[in-house]
């Protein structure tokens, strides 16, 4: 258990913050208000605002100071398809959207 006290106290110091794009799922959630709870790192989920909440909601976990992006409606989507475009040249617009209005592909530009 030591080196879980010592992982911890890293994160806590580092101030990281963790990007899920299973905003929809329950244990994703839980993990999710347990690492704010702790301190250990801020947290964005993505997906569909209403589903989070309806599960959030049906698992009773608060969603108090965790972020939530929903890909498909972000004011980040047209940088985040014209930077993918860039690093793809061969992608066409349409497909690049696509791909980047998706949890997954928004939360790899997210970090990227």
């Amino acid at each position: 258990m030591e080196f879980i006290k010592q992982c911890k106290a890293v994160a806590q110091a580092s101030s990281a913050k963790i990007v899920f794009p299973e905003g929809n799922v329950k244990r994703i959630l839980q993990a999710s208000r347990y690492l704010l709870d702790e301190s250990i790192a801020n947290v964005i989920l993505l997906g569909e605002h209403a589903e989070i909440l309806e599960t959030a909601e049906q698992s009773n976990i608060a969603l108090d100071d965790i972020e939530t992006v929903d890909p498909k409606t972000s004011e980040l989507l047209a940088d985040y398809t014209e930077r993918y475009i860039s690093n793809r040249p061969r992608t066409k617009p349409a497909v690049a959207s696509r791909i980047v209005s998706k949890p997954l592909g928004f939360g790899a530009m997210m970090v990227k």
